[in-house]
């Protein structure tokens, strides 16, 4: 996958901890000499405005 002309990697996250499950979406992205995040993270019961979240986000998102 690439993003911008640019490598990525896109991944689903969960948690199984004793408290809250979280929930969310990761995209990394090399960058010449950098690594680029882009990161939506929260309770699980969110997940579906988490990666709407998420979307939105890589959409407005901009690499110089």
């Amino acid at each position: 996958m690439t993003f911008d002309g640019r490598p990525a990697l896109d991944a689903r996250l969960t948690s199984e901890t004793d408290g809250e499950p979280l929930a969310g979406f990761i995209r990394l992205i090399a960058d010449d000499t950098h690594l680029v995040q882009a990161l939506a993270l929260g309770p699980k019961t969110n997940e579906k405005a988490l990666k709407a979240l998420h979307e939105r986000l890589l959409n407005d998102l901009r690499i110089p």
